[in-house]
């Protein structure tokens, strides 16, 4: 599943035994962004300069983020929360056998 282009407050994808990618949100700076599946990888791609409270988890997987991140709490390779930027939106990913990448748009 390839989600581009979405407009509006929130995004909330659950999905079974497929890939999730989602690139970035059109015509608002800050979205509500839960994204979650198994089986398969999780790609976002978020834009530079926009702030997001970041807990991903995954089993059997790793997490990776392109975007500087400020961690908080215990970090491992299955588990992460953090901020990017300022922080004030909410990004919320969780994966179960796949990994979790954040990606610059």
């Amino acid at each position: 599943m390839v989600l581009s282009g979405v407009d509006g407050p929130v995004v909330d994808v659950r999905n079974q035994n497929g890939t999730v990618e989602f690139d970035g949100t059109a015509g608002r700076a800050c979205a509500r962004i839960t994204l979650v599946t198994s089986f398969a990888p999780i790609r976002v791609r978020l834009p530079e300069g926009v702030g997001y409270d970041v807990t991903a988890r995954t089993s059997f997987g790793s997490i990776r983020s392109e975007m500087p991140l400020t961690a908080s709490g215990t970090i491992g390779a299955d588990s992460l929360n953090g901020r990017i930027g300022a922080g004030g939106c909410t990004l919320s990913l969780t994966d179960s056998n796949g990994n979790v990448e954040i990606l610059k748009a």
